[in-house]
């Protein structure tokens, strides 16, 4: 059975690689080989083939074992720096080469002098430093970025594993890590210039800290601090304070805890510390900051009076059409950027959450971690349905953080939810299909010299996708 699902995957994204698909023809999650040297394409296809077979996949799980065996009999500080410090150079050597989305625009802000950028606001600190400390160092303004995205990916890489074993345990650790981020999400820590690098590894943080509070391994105020950290980074991380205010409720034991309506309102304190502490001491030395960031707060919950005011959430049914990705809300373009963007960071775990939805709906309140994880990834999942993605295919990793979760839900239900040996087969085969079809191409395409297949080619489109009124170049517009 999982054989022949594997072949009707293998031909379909195939086809679609190959631009056989007319309905996928401009999906761009799913065109990837079709950037790379004309042999990469063939090389991948035969490779995940051999995945479709028993004996393939037997091959992969024995060589698994092996490495496994042999690493865990030496010294594991030595290993592990030598395993980040190749993760590191690798990601350095293979590294974007391009701006696409809001890159220009950070760097731009950074060299402004701002210190932040709301909602952003502790990605953008960073980054502003970053680019000061370059410039007077006599770098380019973005290379500095491209270093901090290469470290924050080997951070990333030394906080999912402890993260991992929490969420599935020791044994299937490093399967979970790869489950992770060797997706599309992978090119973030590869010279990526954008915030999202950053905010990946910090919430990986609260990741490990509040699955670790379930088991009384980690204090409550321990995970609050981190999502406290991780909202400081992005905005976008109050998404999370539901799933921070269920795990105050319940104590170490997972039943409602004493005084709860108490513990949540400290959590939530504690959460809001970091920001609201980085905000006074920002205003005191810099009041001019505060008061452009309100004006953007402002802006984004749609107060502003100001008549060029960006709108930033996907329009409602009714009102002026838009151009770009300003689209209506769950329209066909809509719908497609969702589709394409979640296929592209996290493909494995779409599957894996679409077929307990239909099969076993029940595993997601099952355990204690997969109610946690389920009330994490509601909010993020409406918010990644709200937000305008201002900048098309571009914005490919405007909803990181929702596809971190999403992805770490679809490995616990995974975990848990299917047989031994049925586990590690189809493991190998979603885990392989991911990196062939989608990781490892996007990120090859990014260093490479890509062919002209769509988005992602190494170039500059001159195009402002949030400006009204301003058609995309036609070579652009299907891909919307």
């Amino acid at each position: 059975m999982v054989s022949i699902a594997a072949s009707a995957t293998w031909v379909l994204w195939v086809a679609a690689q190959l631009g056989w698909l007319p309905f996928a023809r401009y999906a761009w999650a799913f065109n990837l080989w079709s950037y790379l040297p004309a042999w990469v394409g063939p090389l991948l296809a035969a490779i995940s083939l051999s995945l479709c077979f028993r004996a393939g996949r037997e091959a992969v799980l024995g060589a698994a074992t092996r490495l496994g065996a042999r690493v865990a009999g030496l010294p594991r500080l030595p290993v592990a720096l030598l395993g980040l410090g190749i993760l590191g150079t690798s990601l350095w050597l293979l590294r974007e080469s391009q701006f696409q989305g809001d890159s220009g625009l950070l760097v731009l802000a950074a060299r402004r002098g701002n210190q932040f950028v709301f909602p952003d606001i502790g990605a953008t600190f960073l980054i502003h430093h970053a680019v000061m400390a370059g410039v007077e160092n006599g770098l380019r303004a973005s290379s500095p970025v491209r270093v901090m995205s290469c470290v924050f990916g080997v951070v990333a890489a030394s906080l999912a594993i402890p993260a991992a074993r929490q969420l599935v345990g020791p044994r299937a650790a490093p399967w979970a890590v790869l489950f992770l981020l060797s997706g599309g999400m992978l090119r973030l820590f590869a010279g990526h210039v954008e915030v999202y690098a950053v905010l990946i590894a910090a919430s990986l943080v609260y990741l490990w800290a509040a699955l670790a509070a379930l088991d009384g391994k980690a204090s409550l105020w321990t995970a609050s601090l981190a999502l406290g950290l991780v909202i400081w980074v992005h905005a976008s991380a109050v998404c999370l304070l539901p799933s921070l205010m269920l795990l105050a409720w319940w104590d170490e034991s997972r039943r409602p805890a004493r005084s709860p309506a108490l513990r949540v309102a400290g959590a939530l304190c504690v959460a809001g510390l970091p920001t609201a502490l980085f905000l006074v001491l920002v205003g005191i030395v810099r009041p001019e900051e505060i008061r452009l960031g309100a004006r953007k707060a402002l802006e984004i919950l749609g107060g502003s009076s100001e008549p060029d005011a960006v709108r930033w959430w996907v329009r409602g049914w009714g009102g002026a059409p838009s151009i770009g990705t300003d689209v209506v809300f769950l329209s066909p373009p809509h719908l497609k950027y969702l589709v394409n963007a979640f296929a592209l960071m996290i493909p494995a775990s779409l599957p894996v959450l679409l077929g307990f939805i239909l099969g076993e709906p029940r595993r997601f309140v099952a355990t204690p971690r997969a109610r946690f994880l389920l009330v994490a990834c509601v909010p993020l999942a409406l918010y990644a349905t709200l937000l305008r993605p201002f900048w098309g295919p571009f914005d490919w990793d405007l909803f990181s953080i929702t596809a971190l979760f999403l992805a770490a839900l679809a490995a616990h239900l995974f975990a848990t939810g299917l047989s031994e040996p049925l586990r590690r087969h189809v493991g190998v085969w979603l885990l392989g299909f991911q990196i062939l079809f989608v990781g490892l191409p996007f990120l090859l395409g990014a260093a490479l010299s890509s062919r002209d297949a769509g988005p992602f080619r190494s170039r500059t489109w001159e195009v402002d996708l949030s400006k009204p009124a301003t058609p995309p170049p036609e070579e652009l517009a299907p891909w919307l």
